[in-house]
């Protein structure tokens, strides 16, 4: 069994994975992080979460511990909330700030495939694909 989440240590959240009750930080703890999702592709554990740059806030995807993407444009704060990998391809879904409301998006290996128009709030909770 997989659990992502997070453990708030002095204040800031370690982002975590737990296998079969084991945790395996993907931060350190230096800036506020958290894990919303996990998924198993093989042997490979992908991890969609977020951590503070000191700033903003970066939608990242960790693989196998390891930081591999962040998926925000370093100007707002953005957050990948699930993680679905399907072949080579790693779908995310989450939201971007664009200055004034929460976007809704889809990353697919690192480029926007879906977006709210931005007029109002939303959230892209989860990402699924068939086919």
């Amino acid at each position: 069994m997989y659990v992502a989440g997070v453990e708030y240590v002095n204040g800031n959240g370690i982002a975590k994975v737990w296998k079969n009750g084991v945790a395996t930080p993907l931060t350190n703890g230096q800036q506020d992080a958290q894990a919303y999702s996990v998924f198993l592709a093989g042997n490979d554990v992908h991890v969609a979460g977020n951590e503070s740059n000191g700033t903003e806030t970066d939608a990242k995807i960790w693989k196998n511990g390891q930081p591999t993407a962040t998926f925000s444009t370093g100007v707002h704060s953005a957050y990948a909330l699930s993680v679905y990998v399907s072949g080579n391809d790693i779908y995310v879904s989450g939201i971007e700030n664009n200055g004034s409301v929460e976007v809704a998006k889809v990353w697919k290996n690192g480029q926007v495939i879906f977006a709210t128009l931005g007029q109002n709030d939303a959230v892209a909770h989860s990402v699924f694909v068939v086919n």
